[in-house]
């Protein structure tokens, strides 16, 4: 039972990550090309990533750490989209500056939150490989 908890615990980050994410993109209502690349630069930095963790990662314990140091990240990135939202609606800025300023916020934020998701889910599975292999 304890081996699937993470799993799901990943599974509800990703859950938040679409109720969050999505209707704050739609409120922007940017264009089909930016929409677009929004979506696609995590998944170039998870590419990036994954690979760095497997190989600094080796131990148990640099696992370990790697995992919860991505779900403290995720959770970050979580509240950092909180608080965006808020400012979305209570700002007094002109809507191009506040358009502007919340593209790039969210980004940033929708980076940290998918990449630290996705590297977590990398650490977990090579995690349990390693824990198999002294069994």
């Amino acid at each position: 039972m304890k081996k699937y908890f993470n799993f799901t615990q990943l599974h509800l980050a990703s859950a938040l990550e679409i109720v969050y994410i999505t209707p704050y993109f739609l409120k922007l209502e940017l264009n089909d090309l930016l929409d677009a690349t929004f979506w696609m630069i995590p998944v170039f930095l998870t590419t990036l990533l994954v690979p760095f963790v497997n190989f600094y990662a080796k131990s148990l314990h640099a696992k370990r750490i790697m995992k919860l140091a991505s779900i403290g990240l995720s959770a970050l990135g979580c509240f950092a989209f909180a608080y965006l939202d808020e400012l979305f609606i209570n700002s007094s800025m002109d809507w191009s500056r506040k358009k502007t300023f919340l593209s790039w916020s969210g980004l940033i934020a929708f980076c940290l939150i998918d990449v630290a998701n996705e590297v977590a889910l990398v650490s977990i599975v090579s995690y349990f490989h390693l824990l198999n292999q002294f069994e």
